[in-house]
């Protein structure tokens, strides 16, 4: 943002009017903050003659950790699972740390949430994650998921509370709703929050997006379904879900499934080796 005021002389109001304008001619711009700071990416040009249609977001590297649904502000969220994590992040020699959405419990996703909070005020749900993400020394890429997209639809309107929490936060990008990185220079990476209620067979939801992907990502992480486990499509794509930190909500127990505590590492990603590690941590 502060680029493009200085070379543009335009306010802040211009600058957003002109990018929805790119963004109804069909350009996919992604809105981001990273300490306090606002950035647009192009993630999608909106002439398909490209040969590439999606820009990178970032560059990772191996060893990778893969994390989603913490749920913090839940009584079912494991602050032991998340100590294991940090020490699996020191101990792994963890280069980054990917969160796939629901961050926080938040407020307003369904009837029987308050049976589950222990933080009643979205402002405490922010500060415990910001203390916790600040105990990762690595830098963390975090997309937002439908227990944050409901805060900011219906509880705090307009209140984009992954957006405050990366901006407090020492090591946080924040990407709103996808992430496309570039992985050990050569492959493709992409990050999002699934959606819809879970299901028995573990591939379906993945191999819906991945059908309806204009490029096909060399590995695809999704979150929201308390997932842990990983697959393949073929040798060179790959799937992760990232498991959950949450030990158990009450929509999950009326439904009778069982969330899986526990995340994944990706040790190695090449053309000759792929080493994808589960971890499923003890917490009562």
């Amino acid at each position: 943002m502060s680029e493009i005021k200085g070379k543009t002389g335009l306010d802040e109001i211009d600058i957003h009017d002109v990018i929805n304008s790119l963004e109804k001619l069909g350009y996919d711009i992604r809105r981001t903050m990273f300490k306090g700071e606002e950035y647009f990416i192009l993630n999608r040009f909106a002439d398909y003659s490209n040969k590439q249609f999606y820009r990178f977001n970032n560059e990772i590297e191996t060893p990778v950790l893969v994390t989603a649904d913490w749920h913090i502000g839940s009584k079912g969220f494991s602050e032991q699972a998340f100590w294991e994590l940090v020490d699996d992040v020191r101990t792994f020699d963890i280069k980054h740390v990917l969160i796939a959405g629901d961050l926080l419990q938040g407020k307003g996703v369904h009837k029987l949430e308050a049976l589950d909070l222990v933080d009643l005020t979205i402002e405490s749900q922010i500060d415990k994650a910001v203390d916790y993400l600040n105990s990762i020394d690595v830098p963390t890429h975090v997309v937002i998921g439908n227990h944050e997209e409901k805060l900011k639809g219906k509880v705090d309107i307009g209140l984009d509370v992954l957006k405050v929490v990366s901006s407090r936060s020492n090591n946080v990008h924040y990407y709103g709703g996808a992430f496309y990185g570039k992985l050990n220079e050569k492959f493709s990476l992409f990050m999002i929050h699934g959606e819809g209620g879970p299901t028995y067979a573990m591939s379906y939801p993945v191999q819906k997006l991945y059908r309806t992907l204009i490029e096909r990502p060399n590995l695809i992480v999704m979150g929201h379904y308390h997932i842990l486990g990983w697959g393949s499509f073929d040798p060179l794509h790959y799937y992760v879900y990232p498991g959950t930190l949450q030990r158990e909500n009450t929509w999950l127990l009326r439904k009778g499934i069982t969330s899986t505590v526990g995340w994944i590492i990706v040790n190695e990603f090449s053309e000759t080796r792929k080493e994808l590690v589960v971890r499923t941590p003890e917490v009562f």
